[in-house]
């Protein structure tokens, strides 16, 4: 759909992935669904019935329920990979299709990176609102000569062409559709990170016997991670950076203690002395993120029961732009309640995979145990992205969030009684959450004025 627009227009992914969530629904009242359900969907229920009802209110039943669609998909994505992935074979092909679809985006990324700048004519064909991007072959240090010797009457910028009709922006790399940021390429990358170091570790065998590693994994291991860390670079991500050295760290500290501290910063530093920009476009970035966060802080003084609606961050602020946060583009349109429930549905996600990893069953397949430690990993290094990103309504980061409850039922097919619930300790903690991730917010938007 991103390559072919035309095959936008059928909406056969919305199609396929309704169909699918009501055929769940069907197996699940017939009782076909195995372990029961996991602890997060009351908490995605919450959250989802939450935004609806508050856009609607605010917006009234027409246009409040246009833009909640904008959440609709990405809980359909959740509740289908919760319920289609529940066993340890299904969880691995899906990593690895995690790792190729990364890397995939990498090659394209790099290949971009590597064309010279060249003029990119903005067109804008009638009843259309976004441009069409035509490059026109002549290279260019920036849009103002374009426009001097362009044969478009309209507006140009100065831009890498790479392939399936992907262009940078401001030389920055990037994807389309889901992935049309850098920051988001970036955040991608890092996500699976954790999945490569889980297929280059040491197999098990459910009795315990060293399988030692698979020659073949290990060179796709390698080449998947050099094409990821390489494509970071072109992408000149600062979140991107974080999240990487977040993932290093998480999947190496149970295995080689806090000693892997090092190896995060060996892995990440190199990458952050590559891709760092600075200069007048890094200052204004910052800049003009800060005035954003403060404005979305001051939005959500003046609506904080109910928020401002979903989709309505960018309408509602003088500067017209998106959050740019996610915990502050969250708590900004559904108000208190609904980031509390939507920190909760968090809190629970990472849960799970670190309650599997410190406390498994007995005779748990080790392959699962191993995804635990790389999920909860991959998790939280997405969760740290996320902070400078508007994502969290995307599809792809449900996702993530669904791989744990699948995870969870894959666990409880082999070990009935095992159970994750939700404690007094964990209401704390999600308020904790709740509370601290405002308070960076605050202090974020405080560091540039």
């Amino acid at each position: 759909m991103d390559i072919w627009s035309w095959m936008g227009k059928l909406h056969a992914l919305e199609v396929f992935a309704t169909v699918t969530a009501i055929g769940i629904g069907v197996d699940a009242s017939r009782g076909r669904r195995g372990a029961g359900s996991s602890p997060q969907l009351p908490w995605l229920a919450g959250f989802f019935a939450w935004a609806w009802l508050v856009t609607i209110a605010r917006h009234g039943v027409d246009h409040g329920a246009k833009a909640s669609w904008a959440i609709t998909l990405g809980p359909i994505f959740m509740v289908l990979v919760v319920f289609a992935l529940r066993d340890a074979a299904r969880l691995r092909k899906a990593a690895w299709l995690l790792i190729a679809c990364a890397a995939f985006v990498s090659g394209v990324a790099i290949h971009q990176g590597m064309q010279p700048r060249q003029c990119v004519a903005l067109i804008l064909e009638d009843g259309e609102t976004e441009p069409e991007m035509e490059p026109d072959g002549r290279e260019c240090e920036g849009a103002r000569i374009c426009e001097q010797g362009g044969t478009h009457a309209g507006d140009y910028m100065c831009e890498r062409a790479g392939l399936f009709g992907t262009f940078s922006t401001q030389g920055r790399v990037r994807w389309r559709g889901q992935l049309d940021d850098p920051n988001e390429v970036a955040v991608l990358i890092g996500a699976v990170v954790p999945f490569l170091i889980m297929f280059a570790a040491k197999r098990k065998s459910k009795e315990g016997e060293e399988l030692g590693r698979s020659p073949f994994a290990t060179a796709v291991v390698i080449a998947c991670l050099a094409l990821g860390l390489w494509a970071m670079v072109y992408t000149q991500s600062r979140g991107g950076q974080l999240v990487l050295g977040a993932v290093v760290l998480m999947a190496s500290i149970r295995r080689f203690g806090w000693w892997s501290v090092l190896g995060a910063v060996a892995v990440t530093l190199p990458i952050a002395l590559l891709s760092w920009r600075e200069g007048d476009a890094a200052e204004s970035s910052s800049a003009e993120r800060a005035e954003i966060l403060n404005e979305g802080l001051l939005m959500l003084k003046g609506h904080p029961i109910l928020g401002v609606g979903i989709g309505q961050f960018a309408s509602e602020n003088p500067m017209n732009m998106a959050a740019h946060n996610s915990y502050l583009l969250v708590s900004t349109e559904t108000g208190v309640f609904g980031y509390v429930v939507w920190c909760g549905l968090i809190w629970i996600s990472v849960k799970i995979p670190l309650a599997i990893a410190r406390n498994p069953p007995e005779n748990l397949d080790p392959l699962l145990l191993r995804f635990a430690d790389a999920l909860a990993a991959s998790l939280i290094g997405m969760l740290v992205g996320v902070f400078f990103l508007s994502f969290v309504y995307k599809s792809i980061f449900f996702v993530w969030l669904g791989l744990a409850g699948a995870l969870y039922g894959a666990v409880r097919m082999e070990a009935p009684d095992f159970r994750v619930r939700f404690t007094g300790k964990d209401f704390a903690g999600t308020m904790a959450l709740v509370v601290l991730s405002l308070a960076f917010v605050r202090v974020a938007a405080m560091t540039v004025r």
